[in-house]
C-alpha cells in the first residue's frame, strides 16, 4: 500500500475486499491509522466478514437462506484466521474496532448472504458515528454474488463499483 501510495498518490488509491478480505482492508486501515500512516482514499467492502466471534444473533437465520457457505465452515475458518488471536480482538473482527479517521466505506452485500447480518450491523454503527458510508443491497443474492458473471445483479454491481472509482480519480 505505501509503495502504490508513493507512486500515485493517496487519493487514487481505493481498497476492494471480498468477504474475508473486506475484514482485512478495516483491519489495514485500522493498522495504518495506529501507525500514523496515511489511508487510502476509500474502501468497497463486498460481503465483508467484519466479525469473526459469529455472535450476531441473526447469523441462523441468514443460514437458512445461503447456498454457498455455512455457519459450521464459517467457524473452521475463523478458527484458522485467527489463529491464537482473541475473536473479539479488532485485528480479526474490525467491528469491534473504531472507524475514526477511516476514508468512506462502500459496502455491497445480498440479502441472502451468511454474512447479511455483519454488513447491516457495520451500516448500523457506521450511521451511528456519522461516518461516510454508501451502502448497496441485493435482494435474494447469495455470498459472492458479484463474482458470478452470468447474473445480472453481478454486472450491475461491477458497474456501481467502477462508478464509485471513477468519482474518485
Amino acid at each position: 500500500f505505501l509503495i502504490a501510495q508513493a507512486r500515485v498518490g493517496r487519493e487514487n488509491i481505493c481498497v476492494v475486499g471480498d468477504a474475508a478480505g473486506g475484514g482485512l482492508a478495516l483491519s489495514m486501515c485500522e493498522s495504518l491509522r495506529s501507525d500514523k500512516l496515511p489511508l487510502p482514499s476509500s474502501l468497497t467492502l463486498l460481503t465483508p466478514w467484519v466479525d469473526l466471534s459469529l455472535s450476531n444473533p441473526e447469523l441462523k437465520e441468514a443460514e437458512k437462506y445461503e447456498v454457498v457457505q455455512s455457519l459450521e465452515g464459517l467457524a473452521m475458518a475463523a478458527q484458522l484466521y485467527r489463529g491464537g488471536i482473541s475473536a473479539q480482538d479488532k485485528r480479526v473482527s474490525p467491528i469491534n474496532g473504531g472507524f475514526s479517521d477511516f476514508p468512506e466505506i462502500n459496502i455491497f452485500t445480498g440479502t441472502h448472504d451468511i454474512l447479511y447480518p455483519d454488513s447491516k450491523q457495520l451500516r448500523c454503527h457506521l450511521k451511528n458515528i456519522d461516518h461516510p458510508y454508501r451502502y448497496f443491497e441485493y435482494p435474494k443474492m447469495m455470498h459472492g454474488f458479484m463474482g458470478t458473471p452470468y447474473l445480472r445483479e453481478s454486472q450491475f454491481v461491477i458497474n456501481q463499483i467502477i462508478s464509485l472509482l471513477e468519482n474518485k480519480i
